[in-house]
C-alpha cells in the first residue's frame, strides 16, 4: 500500500478508530470500531468480515489495496480462497448499492486489488450526531431536518431547516442535495455560522437533490413556484432571501414581486447579466459545454473536469475539494436534467433594468477571482441597486465558501447586514 504524505490516511485511522466518531462517504456514515453502516438513520447490517474489509478499504481511499494486504489484515493470514474476498466485496456493493461495471464506491484494479473511489471525510462524533437526531428547543446545532412541500403545479420539493430566529432562504436551483451538501463538513460550517442566529431554510428545486424528478422545461416561472412553494411551507410573513449564482436571479425577481414579505437581500456571487449579455460570450462554446455536460457529468474524466470543474475552482483547489464537487454533481441531478437546467440559466440577456426597481436593503458578496461569474458582475450589480453594499472576499471559488477564513468573513458580512443599526432582520 502506498503512504499517505498528506496526512488524510492518518485523519481517517483516527476517525475509524473512534467509537464515537467514523467517516462519512456518499451518503453513508460507517463506524468501524463498531462495523456499523448507515444510511440516515438506517443501519445497514454487514458481516464482521465485510465490515473489516470496508475499513481497510476506507482507510487508504483512493489506493489500490491488494488482496494480498486484505488476505493479512483481515483474516490474519489465515489460507482462504479468493472466493472469500469476493463474497465481501459483493456484500459490500449490494449494501452500497454499487455497480462494480460504473462504480461510486469500490473500484476493481486488475491483478491489483480494490480501490476505494468516494471522497471521504471525517463524521461528527456520534454523541453529537445523536444529539442532533434529537433536536432540543434553542439549539444551533441540531441536525437538518428535511420535509417536503408541493408547488403550485404538483411538483414536490425537498427543503430543510435549521437553527432558530428570523428566517434565511437559500436561494439556488443546481448543484444542490440538502444531505449531501449537510455531510460536507467544510460547507455546512456555512450553514451553521448563519443558523447562530437565524433560521436557514434551503431547498432542492424540481428535478434537483431530494426533490421529484421533472422532464418539463425549466422557466423563470418554475423558478418562482418552486420558492414560492417552499416560502409557504416555512409561514413567515417576513424572510431574508440569500440568491446564490443564477438563484440571484430568482430571488431579486421574488423580492420585487413580493416587497411585502423580503426583508432583505443577499446576492453572493449573482449577476445581473445572463451569459448572452456578457462579454466574451460563444454561443459554440456553450453549446459544446452544454453536450459535455450530457455526456461527462459527474465524472471523474479529466476531460469533463478541465472544461467545466475548472470554471468553479483554481488549478490550485485542493484535489479533496473538487472530489466533492464532482460527487454532488453527481448526485444533484442527473445529466439529462442539469443540460436542461443550464441551458435555461443561459437563456438569460441583460436585466439591469430588474435589479433597478430592487427597493430593499441588498447586500452583494463576490469573489474577488470568481472564475464563474466575475467580480465585475459583482460590482456592477452594487452600483445599479439603490443603496446596496458591496463585500469582496479574498477567494476566488465561485461556488459556497469552504475555507474557514472565507466562511467567516462572508457570515460575519451577512451579520452586520442583518443585525446593524440600519436593517434588523
Amino acid at each position: 500500500m502506498a503512504d499517505d504524505s498528506n496526512g488524510l490516511s492518518t485523519i481517517l485511522a483516527r476517525a475509524l478508530s473512534s467509537k464515537e466518531q467514523g467517516v462519512s462517504f456518499g451518503g453513508y456514515r460507517f463506524e468501524a470500531e463498531t462495523g456499523r453502516l448507515w444510511s440516515g438513520a438506517r443501519e445497514i447490517r454487514l458481516t464482521p468480515k465485510a465490515s473489516a474489509v470496508l475499513k481497510q478499504l476506507v482507510l487508504h481511499a483512493g489506493e489500490p489495496v491488494s488482496k494480498e494486504d486484505l488476505f493479512a489484515t483481515v483474516w490474519s493470514g489465515t489460507a482462504v480462497s479468493d472466493d472469500a474476498l469476493t463474497s465481501c466485496i459483493q456484500e459490500l456493493r449490494r449494501a452500497l448499492e454499487d455497480d462494480s461495471k460504473q462504480p461510486r464506491f469500490i473500484e476493481t484494479r486488475h491483478r491489483r486489488g480494490y480501490r476505494f473511489v468516494a471522497p471521504v471525510s471525517e463524521a461528527a462524533p456520534r454523541d453529537v450526531a445523536d444529539r442532533a437526531n434529537a433536536p432540543r428547543r434553542g439549539d444551533r446545532h441540531s441536525e437538518q431536518e428535511i420535509r417536503f412541500c408541493t408547488t403550485s403545479d404538483g411538483v414536490s420539493l425537498a427543503y430543510s431547516a435549521v437553527g432558530t430566529g428570523p428566517h434565511i432562504v437559500r436561494v439556488l436551483g443546481h448543484f444542490t442535495h440538502l444531505q449531501v451538501e449537510w455531510e460536507w463538513s467544510d460547507l455546512r460550517r456555512f450553514w451553521e455560522h448563519l443558523a447562530e442566529g437565524h433560521t436557514v431554510v434551503r431547498y432542492d428545486g424540481r428535478g434537483i437533490g431530494l426533490s421529484d424528478p421533472y422532464t418539463g422545461e425549466f422557466t423563470e416561472e418554475t423558478r418562482q413556484r418552486d420558492l414560492d412553494a417552499v416560502l409557504t411551507a416555512i409561514g413567515p410573513e417576513k424572510t431574508v432571501l440569500l440568491g446564490i449564482s443564477e438563484g440571484g436571479w430568482t430571488a431579486a425577481t421574488y423580492a420585487i414581486q413580493h416587497p411585502e414579505h423580503i426583508t432583505h437581500l443577499i446576492l453572493y456571487g449573482a449577476y445581473c447579466r445572463g451569459a448572452q449579455a456578457r462579454p466574451g460570450y460563444d454561443p459554440d462554446e456553450d453549446q459544446a459545454l452544454v453536450t459535455l455536460i450530457r455526456k461527462g457529468w459527474g465524472r471523474d474524466t479529466p476531460a469533463f473536469r478541465q472544461v467545466f470543474t475548472s470554471q468553479f475552482f483554481r488549478s490550485d483547489a485542493d484535489p479533496r475539494l473538487i472530489a466533492q464537487f464532482n460527487e454532488l454533481q453527481r448526485l444533484s441531478a442527473d445529466p439529462d436534467t442539469a443540460a436542461r437546467y443550464h441551458e435555461s440559466c443561459h437563456r438569460r440577456g441583460d436585466g439591469r433594468d430588474l435589479f433597478r426597481q430592487l427597493r430593499i436593503p441588498v447586500l452583494v458578496i463576490h469573489s474577488r477571482e470568481d472564475l464563474a461569474v466575475s467580480a465585475d458582475e459583482g460590482r456592477l450589480l452594487a452600483s445599479i441597486i439603490p443603496g446596496s453594499q458591496l463585500v469582496l472576499l479574498p477567494s476566488g471559488t465561485h461556488y459556497f465558501p469552504t475555507d474557514t477564513e472565507v466562511v467567516t468573513m462572508a457570515a460575519r458580512a451577512i451579520a452586520r447586514f442583518l443585525n446593524g443599526p440600519e436593517g434588523r432582520s
